[in-house]
Formats: C-alpha cells, sequence, structure tokens
C-alpha cells in the first residue's frame, strides 16, 4: 500500500500547512462558503479503494485567510446505518456537491420504497474550529 499525503497552505506560506497522512485517493475537490463568513472552505472528497467505493470528507476552514483550521467532519457510526439512523441503507457509492450553501452527500441505498439517500451537512462554528453537522437526510 502506498502511503497517501495530502498537504494544503497559502500560496507562499509553506509555514501554514495542514497535512493529512494515509488518506484514501482523492476523487473530488469542492470550494464553497458554507457559513457565508466571505472566507471559502475547501472540502477534499476521497473515495475508498474497493466494491464499496465509501467517501470520505477532508475539510479545512480559511480563518479570514490568515490562517487554515480542519473542520470536524462527523464520522459514520454503525448506530446511523440502522433503521431510522441517517445513514440508513448506506452502501457506499457516495457523490458529494455543495449546493445552495450546504454540502450534499448522496448515495444508493436498500430499501423497499427508495433507491437514493440524500444527506445535507451544513458548517457552523464550533469552541475550537469550525463543525460540519447533519441538516437532514431524505430518502427518495
Amino acid at each position: 500500500m502506498v502511503a497517501r499525503l495530502i498537504s494544503v497552505a497559502f500560496k507562499g506560506t509553506p509555514g501554514s500547512a495542514l497535512k493529512f497522512t494515509d488518506v484514501e485517493p482523492i476523487n473530488k475537490v469542492l470550494i464553497g462558503d458554507l457559513d457565508a463568513n466571505g472566507f471559502d472552505e475547501l472540502y477534499i472528497i476521497t473515495t475508498s479503494a474497493g466494491s464499496g467505493s465509501y467517501g470520505n470528507v477532508i475539510a479545512i476552514a480559511s480563518l479570514s485567510d490568515k490562517s487554515l483550521s480542519q473542520i470536524t467532519v462527523p464520522v459514520v457510526e454503525e448506530k446511523e446505518m440502522k433503521k431510522g439512523g441517517n445513514f440508513e441503507g448506506y452502501q457506499g457509492h457516495d457523490e458529494f456537491e455543495i449546493i445552495e450553501n450546504s454540502l450534499a452527500r448522496r448515495f444508493p441505498i436498500k430499501a423497499p420504497n427508495a433507491t437514493m439517500r440524500s444527506i445535507n451537512y451544513k458548517l457552523k462554528p464550533g469552541e475550537a474550529s469550525f463543525i460540519l453537522y447533519i441538516k437532514n437526510s431524505t430518502a427518495f
């Protein structure tokens, strides 16, 4: 296995770098201002190798274009995949887009009356950094 490294920094200031090691291959990079504070965030979408192609998000906020901060992204937990959970029917193959100041995650599901689920994340400031939180989850 090849160790992958992602390094994100402001141009010309390598000391500002945030580094992420042992990450899955990058599938997509999105830029948006989900909290509408005038400073864009960077959303690096990675996809695991294998049949599930599970998506992951590495999110980075600009702190007034002076420094960078990693955004806390909720982990998909086993309980969230059970009946009634936000990820009920989850089996990977995620697609991500920025839609109207939210990060939208869509994936196919196993369910009797639905074929897809959409999860919308919003961004809010936390005590020490920003936090992505699930605003809603809809099967259709």
